[in-house]
């Protein structure tokens, strides 16, 4: 694989992992207190990829 293939993919990877962790965050921060907050993901990387696919290529939702 060239370098720049591998470079993409993985910067691409760190994007979407931040993504998700950010999207956790705001749940988090709207359903719970802040002295509930656990270490376990509200939002699943299974559950968060679903609703990415829902929205893709439609507008983000009101």
């Amino acid at each position: 694989m060239k370098f720049g293939y591998r470079f993409f993919n993985f910067l691409y990877a760190c994007i979407m992992y931040n993504v998700w962790r950010l999207v956790d965050l705001l749940v988090k921060l709207e359903l719970l207190a802040e002295s509930e907050f656990r270490h376990k993901p509200l939002v699943t990387a299974d559950l968060f990829l679903t609703i990415a696919k829902e929205y893709a290529g439609s507008d983000p939702p009101d």
